[in-house]
């Protein structure tokens, strides 16, 4: 499901010449808008999503910070509603603007660079899923130049900062997974992981909450994908549960390391249900996670 998702889209995409960054970050210097952008992403994240569309419009949109609000939202609308494939046509068609348009549409190259990075990333998550290794590797070239920037700069903007983190994971993860890469690793270096463990501790620092919340999710994963520290993994985890207390996706996160680490499940099967039921999301996502708090893994 969207864990798998999550780890093989997230390695994919990433395969530059990574580097350790020992300058700070520069706290509160972001990129998108905190009464704009950041406002409709905290909505996103308590899965208030019909709010959230309220003040977005995906289909006038035209600058640059609007198409990233909107391909996130139409993200998380497909991973709560695995049968329904009209939230992943509506995002790759997205996403193929965002990719295919000429540069100079936004006033600020910055923001149209993680604009077209962002849509890149979902054009890779869904080569993902449909298992098209092809499509995704196409789509990395083309956002290659944009990746770079940010490597580049990895403390100009704390979105920078955040993605440099994701970038470092990710070549971890591809040195865990994908074994026939190994011949590229031989000329990087060796601690890709930790460098990406210690950008995303500077992000978790943040003011900005979904810096934050993007840096404590990918450390949850390097501990569980990664590392196989599920202790830690698990205090992460929580952290964006007691953060975010409607977030089913992070509920089912849990429930996922109760039944991999053997422990009793049944009361955190009820609680998602109960949040699935009180929740105001439509009948087919509903029936979606029902049906992966039934899944055994």
């Amino acid at each position: 499901m969207v864990i798998k998702a999550l780890v093989i889209n997230s390695v994919l995409l990433l395969a530059a010449v990574s580097r350790m960054y020992p300058t700070p970050v520069n706290p509160g210097n972001n990129l998108l808008s905190m009464d704009g952008f950041y406002p409709i992403m905290h909505l996103v994240y308590d899965f208030r999503f019909q709010d959230a569309e309220a003040i977005l419009d995906c289909t006038t949109g035209n600058k640059s910070e609007s198409r990233i609000a909107c391909m996130n939202l139409l993200w998380w609308k497909a991973m709560t509603d695995g049968n329904n494939q009209s939230y992943f046509e509506e995002l790759k068609h997205l996403s193929d603007q965002v990719l295919n348009e000429p540069a100079g549409i936004d006033d600020k190259p910055a923001i149209e660079n993680i604009s077209r990075l962002t849509g890149g990333i979902y054009q890779i998550r869904i080569a993902a899923i449909n298992d098209n290794k092809t499509a995704a590797f196409r789509t990395f070239l083309q956002i290659l130049p944009n990746l770079k920037e940010i490597l580049d700069s990895p403390f100009a903007y704390e979105e920078y900062t955040l993605l440099s983190g994701v970038y470092h994971y990710a070549v971890g993860s591809l040195k865990k997974h994908f074994y026939f890469l190994r011949p590229f690793f031989l000329l990087m270096p060796s601690t890709e992981a930790e460098t990406g463990r210690k950008l995303l501790m500077l992000c978790t620092q943040s003011k900005n909450k979904t810096i934050a919340t993007e840096a404590r999710y990918f450390l949850f994963k390097i501990e569980k994908e990664i590392n196989s520290n599920f202790t830690l993994a698990e205090e992460h985890l929580n952290l964006l549960v007691l953060k975010h207390p409607g977030n089913i996706v992070y509920h089912l996160e849990l429930l996922s390391l109760y039944r991999e680490t053997g422990r009793d499940s049944e009361k955190k099967e009820y609680e998602i249900r109960d949040l699935i039921g009180n929740s105001s999301l439509n009948p087919g996502q509903k029936y979606y996670l029902q049906s992966l708090v039934s899944k055994q893994p």
